[in-house]
């Protein structure tokens, strides 16, 4: 790798992404030990450095700029792995303790993880789980997060991505619901019905058409939900129909599987982990313990 001869002063990025970050310069002085003199001067170098406007100035308000925005983009990118290689230099790398973050797609999170985590007290380690689910696991979450679970494959080649297993879902509808609306026969009545969802719906319908081979309507979600085990309680209480993994669905005496002789509904299971810090250890522990726990998913 060629290493460059010029380079930005990293203390003038610092305050730069400080300051972007914080919002403002009343926030950015309270919350990170700079003056205001400082914090305006590192900028203004940096501006010359780079020979680029990063801020329109007006009174106490600063307002990024095109180049502004670039700029801050990497610096984000810098300042994370900066983060990244502090952490693990300053952590044992046999150390099963410290935080790690896990975000998921809510589906995953309600139908999957918890019956991987529930380990975690058994085997009696000291890491600091945080999982957040969301609706869509954008490239912007991946970045932030130590491992994603999620059911696309991603493309940034700072990234490592394994299929770890299928999921396997049917369409489900309270009995109450079909007693009111009446059950479909057949998948031109299925179009018919109103749909309960957490999963976008252009995802959710791609996966109908490609599976069942017919053709919906764009809108095919009529109640959208981005918390799947939220979007479920709705089904079961008379919503609609809903898209859910196989075992909750026929355990759940409340509802009925729609149209059960057709084809399963899958969903790929990749969990992406960074390169950077693929052996970290407490990173490296968890993601081995969710490969393994899906390992009946494959």
């Amino acid at each position: 790798m060629k290493i460059p001869d010029k380079m930005p002063t990293l203390k003038y990025l610092h305050s730069f992404y400080i300051l972007v970050e914080c919002g403002s310069v009343a926030e950015a002085v309270n919350n990170h030990r700079i003056s205001r003199p400082t914090l305006s001067r590192h900028i203004k170098l940096l501006e010359e450095e780079l020979g680029k406007t990063l801020f329109l100035r007006t009174n106490d308000s600063y307002k990024l700029t095109a180049d502004g925005y670039k700029v801050h983009e990497h610096a984000q990118s810098i300042f994370q792995i900066a983060n990244e290689m502090f952490e693990e230099a300053t952590t044992s790398e046999s150390s099963l303790s410290g935080k790690v973050m896990v975000v998921s797609s809510s589906g995953i999170a309600a139908l999957i993880l918890p019956n991987i985590f529930k380990k975690l007290p058994l085997i009696g380690s000291d890491i600091e789980l945080h999982v957040k689910p969301v609706a869509n696991v954008t490239k912007k979450l991946m970045e932030e997060n130590d491992i994603s679970v999620q059911t696309y494959r991603p493309t940034q080649k700072n990234l490592i991505a394994r299929k770890i297993g299928t999921i396997r879902c049917g369409a489900y509808a309270s009995l109450d619901y079909l007693k009111e609306k009446g059950t479909p026969q057949n998948m031109s009545e299925l179009k018919d019905h109103f749909f309960v969802g957490a999963v976008p719906t252009n995802s959710l319908k791609n996966t109908f058409e490609d599976t069942w081979k017919l053709k919906f309507p764009d809108r095919i979600i009529h109640l959208h939900c981005d918390d799947h085990a939220v979007a479920w309680r709705m089904v079961v209480d008379g919503c609609g129909i809903g898209v859910t993994h196989i075992s909750t669905g026929d355990n759940e005496p409340r509802v009925k599987r729609v149209l059960p002789e057709l084809p399963n509904l899958t969903f790929p299971i990749w969990l992406v982990t960074h390169v950077v810090t693929k052996n970290t250890q407490r990173i490296k522990f968890i993601s081995d313990l969710i490969t393994e726990e899906t390992a009946h998913l494959r």
